[in-house]
């Protein structure tokens, strides 16, 4: 079969090479790359109901280094100026507000223009003292996660597509709080207050990993590239607990010196510490969740040091010995489950299994409008656009798509009747067909979603009917295909479609009887949940 080629030109590229007029700058302090003066950090962290008891055993970081209170609750770290000092919550406590992590270089700025006369500005205190406050509270060990990736807006009007197509329905969720998977907007980083303050409004706490498109992308040096993150934002990692589930949040996105690439996927020698020092302090029988921007790997480029992770195995091999591990990114813009085992740095038996999630903004809001005026808008291989749910029960999950424009289920069927040269056939879901193409017709099945532990079979709806196993398909998605090729004005170039690893076909039996017909879909997923769609069609006597 032939392979669907993909545009030179990648939207990567393409913006890493021209779309520096987006950028916007904010002034920081920054470490130098010896992390300049390190400075002594001590505190408490206490109870703030209870007349500020001291609570110990609770993790506090600088982003690399990791502390645990003494039973006084007191902790003592370093911390260069451009570092956050950051509590990692621990299960059944929530810190008040202002009390989750403090930036090393604005208390400076604080202290230094309160407290120094001007004669003597850039003086360093030897210590300084942050304290952070815990309240209890009831925390399920069940509970619900909204899961998002890419929203990317780069204008105000994408801006409220994301509103009106995604956001009104996670506010739905009743989840217990949002990860964010990078690329929060699309390059122009004016929209990252506004973009933040949309998604608080859903009514739930979030927490955020940052993506390629959410770098200041006229950085002059790597240690620049985030500075507006850093302002508006906050930590571009961290880590906490909920229930009986560990959830760290990782910056993947190495930014580069100079090249057009502008950056690679990689976690780094800091994170991995902060990774190995977090998993030191947490039970072995907790869920681990680990989340990203840029996939761990991925089907499409798997050689592309930009979409894929060079530090992959030394993560695998720091979450090795837990036996409840999950990981999400997603970048791609492509809906892709990975299960990673011994190639791969994983040492345990059962692989370990990495989701690479949907994009909210699909194919970067583009494409035909639908009937209420939003872009239709499919990713590049064929998955709606959507967002994720992961749910969470003790130290056990299951993950489902949500896809506010196809609420009718996972599944889109169609029949095809394919040429030697399957990429330029009609590719049309067909809703009748000749007995002369009954023979060579395929039914199609995209399932949303799916995976390599997805199974489809089907059955037509005549007497006697076996289920009938079908096989994973190497191909485009029919309706991607379809819909680009009616409107490919209508889309940039990198948006054309690409293979989909969620694709089954099967054959049609030759001597189905003519008139109306009916094919039962039937999925199972990689946790056992199934569905059973229909698509309906006729048969017609030959022309």
């Amino acid at each position: 079969m032939k392979k669907n080629k993909t545009a030179d030109l990648s939207r990567r590229q393409f913006i890493g090479g021209t779309a520096a007029t987006f950028a916007l700058s904010t002034a920081s302090v920054s470490a130098d790359p010896g992390r300049g003066q390190l400075l002594q950090v001590q505190g408490f962290v206490r109870d703030v109901d209870h007349s500020h008891h001291g609570l110990p055993g609770v993790m506090i970081s600088n982003g690399r280094d990791i502390v645990v209170t003494d039973e006084s609750g007191r902790y003592e770290i370093s911390a260069s100026a451009d570092d956050f000092v950051s509590i990692i919550k621990p299960s059944g406590w929530q810190p008040v507000v202002g009390s989750l992590h403090n930036r090393i270089c604005t208390l400076l700025a604080k202290e230094t223009s309160e407290a120094v006369p001007p004669a003597t500005q850039g003086y360093h205190p030897a210590t300084l003292t942050i304290d952070f406050g815990l309240r209890r509270v009831q925390e399920p060990t069940s509970f619900r996660v909204a899961l998002i990736a890419d929203t990317q807006p780069s204008n105000l009007t994408e801006l409220g597509f994301l509103q009106d197509a995604i956001l009104r329905d996670v506010a739905k969720l009743d989840a217990a709080f949002g990860i964010h998977h990078g690329d929060v907007v699309g390059d122009n980083l004016s929209l990252l207050a506004p973009c933040l303050s949309l998604l608080s409004a859903t009514n739930m706490p979030w927490h955020y990993c940052p993506g390629n498109h959410d770098m200041n992308l006229a950085f002059t040096a790597p240690e620049q590239a985030f500075d507006t993150w850093r302002h508006v934002v906050g930590p571009t990692h961290q880590a906490f607990n909920y229930g009986r589930a560990t959830f760290i949040l990782l910056n993947n996105v190495a930014p580069l010196k100079a090249s057009r690439q502008r950056y690679e996927g990689a976690i780094g020698p800091s994170q991995l510490a902060f990774v190995k020092g977090i998993l030191h302090n947490t039970p072995q029988d907790n869920l681990i969740v680990v989340s990203m921007h840029i996939p761990l790997v991925n089907y499409e480029t798997p050689n592309s040091s930009s979409d894929t992770t060079s530090d992959c195995a030394a993560l695998l091999e720091l979450l090795s010995p837990f036996e409840h591990t999950v990981s999400f990114s997603g970048h791609q813009h492509t809906t892709e489950h990975h299960y990673l085992g011994a190639a791969r740095g994983w040492s345990r038996p059962e692989p370990h299994h990495h989701h690479v999630l949907n994009a909210a903004c699909g194919s970067w809001w583009c494409g035909p409008r639908d009937a209420s005026g939003l872009p239709i808008a499919h990713s590049r291989d064929g998955c709606p656009k959507g967002f994720h749910v992961l749910e969470v029960d003790g130290n056990r999950y299951t993950t489902r798509f949500v896809s506010p424009s196809n609420p009718q289920g996972r599944i889109r069927a169609s029949i095809i009747c394919p040429s030697e040269d399957e990429f330029t056939t009609d590719w049309s879901a067909r809703h009748s067909l000749t007995r002369s193409t009954l023979t060579h017709a395929r039914l199609v099945v995209s399932v949303f979603d799916g995976g390599p532990r997805t199974s489809v079979s089907y059955r037509f709806a005549t007497a006697n009917a076996q289920h009938l196993p079908a096989e994973p398909a190497t191909m485009a998605d029919p309706a991607y295909v379809n819909l680009f090729a009616e409107a490919p004005q209508k889309f940039p170039e990198w948006a054309r479609p690409v293979l989909s690893s969620h694709i089954w076909h099967g054959q049609i039996p030759g001597d189905l009887p003519a008139g109306s017909c009916r094919v039962e879909i039937h999925i199972q997923d990689e946790y056992g949940q199934t569905e059973v769609g229909n698509l309906d069609f006729s048969i017609v006597p030959n022309s």
